[in-house]
C-alpha cells in the first residue's frame, strides 16, 4: 500500500472522461471523445479477486492485494491476448478512501455473451481443464479451470466474463487469475 501511495498522482477521471457505471471491482469511464478504450478504476479499497481456497479447501474467489491485481492483468494479456494497460495510480476515484485506485485501460469490445459450451471449448483449446466448481458458484457451472503446465488457475469463467465479437471470436474479460502451486 505504501508503494501505491508513493506512486499516486493527482488525477480525477471525471475530468475528460465520462462515467459509464461500475461494479464490484471497478468504476468504469470512457474518454470523451471516445478513443476505443474503457478506463477502469479500482475502488472502495479493494483490488478485485483471485482464485484461492476457503478454510475447507474449496475453490473460492478471495480478495486480491494490489500486486495480485496487477499480476492478474498481466496474465490476461499473456494468456488471453488482452491489451490491459496501467494508466495511473491515483486517489480513490470514488472519493471515499485514502487508499489509491489502480487505473487501467483496455479495448472496448462490442458483442454478446457466449454460451457455456463455447467458453469450455475456448478454454480447452488453451489447454485448460476444469477443476471442481467454486464454493461461491453453487449453480454447477465449471467456473474454475487450471492449466497445469504453468500452474495457472482462472475463476469465474462464466458468460458474463466473456464476449463473442461480431466476427465470432470469444474474448475473455476480467477473469480472476493466479499462479497456484501444487496443482
Amino acid at each position: 500500500m505504501a508503494e501505491l501511495r508513493e506512486a499516486q498522482i493527482d488525477l480525477t477521471l471525471s475530468a475528460g472522461y465520462k462515467a459509464r457505471g461500475g461494479g464490484g471491482e471497478h468504476l468504469i469511464f470512457r474518454a470523451e471523445p471516445h478513443d476505443g478504450r474503457i478506463y477502469k478504476a479500482t475502488w472502495h479499497e479493494q483490488f478485485g479477486f483471485v482464485p484461492g481456497f476457503d478454510p475447507r479447501g474449496r475453490w473460492r474467489l478471495v480478495p486480491a492485494i494490489p500486486s495480485q491485481y496487477l499480476l492478474r492483468c498481466g496474465l490476461a494479456n499473456v494468456v488471453f491476448g488482452d491489451d490491459i494497460r496501467l494508466f495511473a495510480i491515483a486517489q480513490d476515484q470514488s472519493g471515499g478512501s485514502e487508499v489509491p485506485s489502480i487505473i487501467t485501460s483496455q479495448p472496448f469490445i462490442v458483442g454478446a455473451p457466449p454460451d457455456e459450451q463455447e467458453i469450455a471449448d475456448l478454454l480447452r483449446a488453451l489447454r485448460f481443464e476444469p477443476l471442481p466448481r467454486a464454493a461461491h458458484r453453487p449453480s454447477g457451472l465449471h467456473d474454475v479451470w487450471c492449466r497445469r503446465e504453468d500452474s495457472l488457475v482462472i475463476c469465474d469463467a462464466v458468460s458474463g466474463n466473456f464476449v463473442r465479437t461480431p466476427a465470432g471470436e470469444i474474448v475473455a474479460i476480467d477473469l480472476p487469475a493466479a499462479i497456484v502451486g501444487g496443482l
